[in-house]
């Protein structure tokens, strides 16, 4: 029992976090306010739906994988705003070396 039970959780979490990766890697950047307060507002609906419905088996994986792609989603740009951000201070940094 106990290692089908280990592997379906790993299966279970490594599928979230593909999918979390995937999505992250597909949104860079927000379009407008309205994207990111429905981005908000659906990850934590989806947050208390997967509550809901935690003994319906088939429906809480795709509620779960739905939720992780939102957050992926929510994660893309924070990535990208903390990656141009270093690199813009790692350029000035270099720039005030050279003058």
């Amino acid at each position: 029992m106990f290692p089908i039970l280990f592997t379906r959780t790993f299966l279970i979490v490594g599928g979230m976090l593909l999918i979390t990766t995937l999505f992250s890697y597909t949104n860079k950047k927000f379009d407008s306010l309205k994207e990111v307060l429905l981005s908000i507002f659906g990850i934590f609906f989806l947050l208390f739906l997967g509550q809901q419905f935690i003994n319906d088996y088939p429906l809480n994986l795709i509620i779960i994988a739905l939720f992780s792609a939102l957050s992926g989603w929510m994660i893309g740009p924070v990535i990208s705003t903390i990656g141009e951000e270093t690199a813009q201070k790692r350029y000035l940094k270099s720039r005030s070396e050279c003058t």
